[in-house]
């Protein structure tokens, strides 16, 4: 895992999700 996808996963789960969209977003990431 990268710094950066560190820092993507800390901000989700701090639960700043705007929405369904930025939820998927996240669902689709984290499968890649």
């Amino acid at each position: 895992m990268n710094t950066v996808q560190a820092e993507e996963k800390q901000r989700y789960r701090l639960g700043d999700f705007e929405g369904p969209l930025d939820l998927l977003l996240f669902l689709i990431k984290k499968s890649e």
